[in-house]
């Protein structure tokens, strides 16, 4: 007997909606709401959540409340990813057969600086070394091909708890009934070398 539709005064329908927004992946947010004891139940549960007109219209209202409370911007978004995939190594540090020297933290611009993810030096007895590390540059290039659509993603689509999605064609004619394939031609046997005359 399937379990009976949460109102939407209860307490696990908030709590579904924002363990939902943490990942969105609707299999553990009904996990960590307390929707289903197990990850197969729990997927399900998820599905049949996401479904509910109320549930989605919730999901929408935190989302936007998260967007007001940190006030970024998509667009302040993508230009951080934009920093990062045309970041220039050449603008924070030079190197040649001299050596590599690292321009000055405080002569960099804001763009220059955005794409440094971390700076260490080592020194030694004998010299010592300076690490830069900038941010993934591929990574932040996939994200903004992502959010222009020149990527998709590959999505597999299931139906209830995974089961095989069902369709039903309506207003179309059934095709007619294939004719069975004629059987494959057997090889004729040769004849044993005894039964072979002799010319």
């Amino acid at each position: 007997m399937p379990p009976k539709p949460i109102p939407a005064s209860d307490a696990k329908f908030e709590l579904f909606c924002r363990e939902y927004i943490v990942d969105f992946n609707a299999g553990p947010a009904a996990l960590r709401a307390g929707l289903a004891k197990a990850t197969r139940s729990a997927r399900q549960r998820g599905y049949e959540m996401l479904l509910r007109e109320d549930v989605g219209q919730r999901i929408r209202e935190l989302v936007e409340e998260r967007k007001a409370r940190i006030e970024v911007t998509d667009d302040a978004l993508i230009e951080e990813a934009r920093r990062v995939a045309f970041a220039d190594a050449r603008a924070i540090m030079t190197w040649g057969p001299g050596g590599m020297t690292v321009r000055d933290s405080g002569d960099l611009t804001d763009e220059e600086a955005a794409s440094v993810a971390e700076v260490s030096e080592t020194k030694t007895e004998h010299g010592g070394t300076i690490k830069v590390k900038q941010h993934d540059k591929m990574g932040a290039i996939r994200l903004l091909m992502q959010a222009r659509g020149m990527l998709r993603e590959k999505i597999e689509h299931s139906g209830p708890a995974g089961a095989p999605l069902v369709f039903e064609l309506i207003g179309m004619e059934t095709p007619p009934a294939r004719r069975p394939a004629a059987e494959p031609r057997r090889p004729r046997p040769r004849p044993a070398p005894e039964d072979i005359e002799e010319i």
